[in-house]
This record gives structure tokens, sequence and C-alpha cells, in this order.
């Protein structure tokens, strides 16, 4: 797996005490331009915008997933950062930047009981450093988690608010997250491979790059994080059945000061707000080299 050691502080780990400077809170005048743009990463497995009807119908197939019922309705539908900034910093216009998330076991005791799920731990990466496992000796993890436990066509990416704390100013240690991965193998992976299908996950998470589209002379993160309202991040668990059987979708959508989805455009002047999305792994492993 290719992970990042030196990054520019993106996926900064939260501190255990106070909590770090919104800088999401503040308006970006000017969304920065890289300078030059490099090369993907992953040629078949590359980052890229997708729509809210897409995301919500893909979510509701992985609800609707028989094999995939524990993870959408107990174990995680997804995740939330309050602050989007934590995700990937405004600042960054590298396109060799990214971020990896790391589906991961997460056991966190709230009040006294003890809630287990399935995270994505992120960290930063730059393609000069690569590795199999986390090496950032902290994690950034989500805020919140939810989960979502009615029927799948009551789903609607609007009006989600299934939400459920987490210790706030949390990170995850480099030997937890790594233990976690085990545990996600284990309990997950192989038990969704045990009907010989094709396997919903060949890989230990997701990585996006800041990679550009088209004739864009801006990455998709940086573009992501600088979106007009954008103060949070939500990130979404899916199924794609649309390139390959069986793949686990990840979608990334913005969120408001007040907690709302951003996913359509308010005017008809105003730009459509930003919706990424990643299969994992659609294409050949470029983490088995």
């Amino acid at each position: 797996m290719i992970v990042g050691i030196v990054f520019l502080a993106s996926c900064e780990p939260k501190n255990t005490g106070a909590p770090p400077n919104d800088t999401s809170a503040q308006e970006i005048d000017t969304i920065p331009k890289s300078s030059q743009t490099h090369l993907l990463f992953e040629k078949n497995i590359t980052t890229y915008p997708s729509t809210a009807d897409t995301a919500e119908f893909e979510i509701k197939e992985l609800l609707g997933n028989s094999q995939l019922k524990l993870w959408g309705t107990k174990w995680g539908l997804g995740g939330e950062f309050k602050s989007i900034g934590d995700f990937f910093p405004r600042n960054v216009s590298d396109t060799d930047k990214g971020v990896l998330m790391w589906f991961t076991y997460d056991s966190v005791k709230i009040n006294t009981h003890w809630q287990s799920n399935i995270i994505l731990a992120c960290e930063p990466w730059h393609r000069d450093y690569s590795d199999k496992y986390p090496k950032e000796p902290l994690l950034t993890t989500p805020d919140y988690i939810f989960t979502f436990a009615g029927r799948p066509s009551d789903f609607l990416l609007h009006n989600h608010r299934a939400l459920r704390n987490r210790p706030t100013g949390r990170s995850m240690r480099n030997t937890e997250t790594r233990r976690g991965i085990d545990i996600y193998n284990e309990r997950v992976r192989r038990r969704l491979h045990s009907t010989g299908s094709t396997p919903f996950n060949n890989d230990h998470g997701a990585f996006f790059q800041n990679n550009v589209v088209g004739k864009d002379t801006v990455g998709l993160l940086t573009q992501f994080v600088n979106q007009k309202d954008a103060r949070g991040m939500r990130y979404y668990f899916a199924l794609d059945e649309g390139q390959d059987s069986n793949k686990i979708r990840i979608f990334l959508i913005a969120t408001d000061s007040l907690g709302n989805n951003l996913l359509r455009a308010k005017t008809r002047t105003s730009a459509t707000p930003l919706i990424l999305q990643k299969s994992i792994p659609p294409g050949p492993n470029p983490f088995s080299k």
C-alpha cells in the first residue's frame, strides 16, 4: 500500500487536548492552482467526480445486499469530519499529493458500552513513499460515525442524520490502526469471500489522489475542500456493480455549517457541489508490487 510520510500536514492528526484551529470555517478567496500536473499514480483506479443520484443509488445497493447487511446497519455506513481541512488542507495544490483512508476495525467505549465499527483512518500520501501498512504515528479518524438500520428504499442523502459520537479530538495510533486492519481482514473481508464469489474488496483501503480531470488546472481534492459553504465532510460506503461486480465504493460529500450534505446547486448561476467517488478496486491493484 502506498503511504505518505511527508505531506505538508495533510490529514493532520487531531490533538487529544483542545481542538485545532478550524480553518475550514474561513472563506477561501482563491483556490490554489497546481504549478504543474503530474501523471496519475493509479491509471486504472482514478478519483472522479460523481453525482448525488449515483451516490444515493449505490448506497442503497449496499444497504440492500444480503452479504453486506451488517456493514451498513451495524459496522458503519460512513463517517464525518467536522472540519473538512482535517481531511485535506485547503492550501495544498500539488497533484502528487493525496489521502490514504484505511479500512480498520474501531472499538470505542461510549459511557459503559463498546461500539465496534468499520471506519476509515486517514493519513497523507506522496508518491515517493511506499508500504503496505500505515506509516504515520497518528492517523486522523472521523468525529462521527453513522449506520442506517432502516429499509434501503428509505435512505435519502439530503436528510441523513443518523450520527453517533466518537470521543472528540481522538486520533488513532499506528499500532492500533494495524491491529484494526488485521481484525477487519479476519472478520469482514474473509467472511465476505466465503461464498467464492468476486471479493468485495481486495485492498486495505482507499487512495484519493489530488489529480486533475480534463482541462482542469486545479486538483479534485483541492477543489473539493475549497467549495463555497463547505465546512465538514462525510464519507459513505456503497456498492459499485457497474464496472466489475462486488466492489466497495466510497463517496466523499462536503457538508455546510448546519451539517447538511452539499448535493445540488442552490441557484441556476451557482456551481454544482463536487462529490468524489472511488471504487476499490476496479482494476489491477497498484499496491501489490
